[in-house]
């Protein structure tokens, strides 16, 4: 049998280090809708703080996981990223996570200003399903080829 993912988010074996990949992630705004709060984040390249910028040129984020508490599974509805809707939210079952997949953020759009990911959390507010302040994400590249999967966090309240 293969071996057990190591411990803890993103439960996977990349390289988390935010100097891996310049992608990262930022809250713009968390606002109370009629349906619970809606969040808009702001994902996008940080080139002064990467080292990691050769071939990134043909690279996009393709999946951003947040560790979320599976309590609140299917808490989040109404995802949309540069306008574009998207159903590509999924919860892992026996693991703390959710992920956006099928982003196609280009390293262009990242470099300039990057691309805004809105979605409706309807169970619990985020700082709940976060488990505090601070949602921790990890962010991955479409093609998988350099292993990085920076960690970092962002705001779950405003």
């Amino acid at each position: 049998p293969p071996p057990p993912p190591p411990p803890g988010f993103p439960y996977c074996r990349c390289n988390t280090s935010l100097a891996s990949s310049p992608w990262r992630v930022t809250s713009v705004a968390i606002t109370r809708v009629a349906a619970g709060q809606r969040i808009t984040l702001r994902l996008y390249m940080d080139t002064t703080t990467s080292s990691q910028m050769v071939g990134m040129d043909k690279l996009e984020i393709n999946v951003l996981t947040l560790a979320a508490s599976n309590f609140y599974r299917g808490s989040f509805r109404d995802a949309s990223i540069n306008g574009r809707t998207t159903t590509a939210i999924s919860w892992e079952k026996d693991r703390p996570v959710v992920k956006f997949t099928n982003l196609g953020v280009s390293y262009l759009t990242g470099l300039a200003g990057g691309a805004i990911l809105q979605f409706t959390s309807v169970k619990a507010d985020l700082s709940v399903i976060c488990g505090g302040p601070y949602c921790q994400y990890g962010a991955f590249e479409g093609s998988g080829l350099t292993g990085a999967c920076p960690l970092g966090f962002f705001q779950s309240v405003l």
